[in-house]
């Protein structure tokens, strides 16, 4: 290596140390500052009510992970417009498949709850601000990986460490306010912040936008969903309510983004399930 490839390197793995440390701060913040004002008792309850909402997030992580090693193929050749469109269709197909969890979850929280010592009804808008939380991390797509891939790489460091410190202010305003509910709220807004922040960095150092019209349309059918299912009656028998309402959901909710095309990549696993399915029928 030569002498700036070796300052380079030093760089690289500096701040890659240090993002990794910033991040564990942030993920344990909430629950240390529970455990702080709150007591051992209200982390459990923050505790199981956080993994619920954070399922959310699930399908993103595989998506972001191959879209990483794209996006630096594509940064070192010099294809923006590859850029600009997996930033685009990571965001609506991220938001969209996160609102399918996000939905299925939520509105099936007051059966869940028959299942959950009456302790935990305490921590139902944990599940509403954290799964929230993460469907605007969806929402705003790779921008972290399209950062990480380009000389900017720094960036995500300083975000990371501004996002801990707005989330300790944040814990510290709303939890002796409002409980395991306000650290949930803190975490939402710490989330909203830190996308905000590579939000605005990727559209100047890039002039790129994750959004385009079908996100609108996605956002509006998911809170419609997301208002209707959660009000729907549930049954005495907890098994059958989560089925009926997980089976109605799943069939419009799907049926409703397929037939609108707001995502290339669903519809394309949606038409080759059903080649699947009808060609062996004939």
């Amino acid at each position: 290596f030569s002498k700036p490839e070796k300052k380079e390197f030093f760089y690289l793995a500096s701040f890659g140390l240090l993002s990794t440390i910033g991040s564990s701060l942030y993920i344990y913040l909430d629950t240390l500052m529970v455990s702080h004002y709150l007591g051992e008792s209200q982390v459990g309850i923050y505790g199981t009510m956080y993994l619920f909402g954070v399922i959310v997030s699930v399908p993103a992580r595989g998506m972001k992970t191959i879209s990483a090693s794209i996006l630096a193929k594509a940064y070192s050749e010099g294809k923006h417009h590859e850029i600009k469109s997996i930033y685009q269709k990571s965001s609506i197909t991220l938001l969209l498949v996160g609102g399918f969890f996000f939905v299925s979850i939520y509105s099936n929280m007051p059966s869940m709850y028959q299942y959950l010592p009456s302790a935990f009804e305490a921590g139902a808008y944990v599940v509403l601000f954290i799964g929230i939380g993460q469907l605007f991390d969806m929402l705003f797509g790779v921008n972290h990986e399209i950062i990480a891939a380009s000389k900017y790489y720094r960036y995500n460091t300083y975000f990371v460490f501004l996002t801990a410190i707005s989330g300790i202010i944040f814990n510290v305003i709303f939890i002796p306010i409002y409980g395991i509910t306000g650290a949930a709220l803190a975490t939402c807004l710490s989330i909203v912040s830190i996308n905000l922040l590579r939000l605005i960095a990727v559209y100047k150092l890039f002039g790129i936008l994750p959004f385009t019209i079908k996100t609108l349309f996605g956002v509006v059918i998911i809170t419609l969903f997301a208002v209707i299912w959660t009000w729907l009656p549930k049954l005495d028998n907890i098994v059958l309510s989560i089925a009926y309402k997980g089976t109605t959901f799943a069939f419009l909710y799907v049926t409703l983004i397929y037939i609108l095309k707001l995502s290339d990549d669903i519809n394309a696993i949606i038409d080759k399930i059903l080649g699947i399915v009808f060609r062996r029928k004939s």
